[in-house]
């Protein structure tokens, strides 16, 4: 299974996530049925680190099998961990501007 992979095992790990993919692979026979456990179960903030995670797991898989570039366990999760942060920031941007605009001004032509 793909969660199980060396390589994802030790992203999983370093995440400090591998306790949760680990006991439902025991559960369910697909990923479909893992990723959805882990979404319907999971409260916000591990699911978004979980499938953060799981994008930063899939670009590397398509780094090596289109560009021939690997990287290790540790720069997936730390950059994965980077695009949430930057992702968290962007929402509280987004969310603080629109509620000034709302409470700040009037629609009007």
């Amino acid at each position: 299974m793909f969660l199980q992979c060396d390589l994802s095992i030790r992203c999983w790990q370093e995440a400090g996530l591998w306790h949760i993919v680990q006991g439902r692979m025991h559960r369910y026979f697909n990923i479909a049925d893992v990723i959805l456990d882990i979404c319907s179960r999971e409260v916000v903030d591990v699911v978004a680190r979980f499938m953060m995670l799981l994008w930063g797991i899939l670009h590397n898989r398509n780094d090596q099998v289109w560009n021939h570039c690997h990287r290790d366990a540790q720069p997936i999760y730390l950059s994965a961990n980077v695009f949430l942060i930057e992702w968290i920031a962007a929402q509280d941007v987004r969310c603080r501007g629109s509620d000034d605009t709302d409470r700040n001004s009037s629609v009007g032509w």
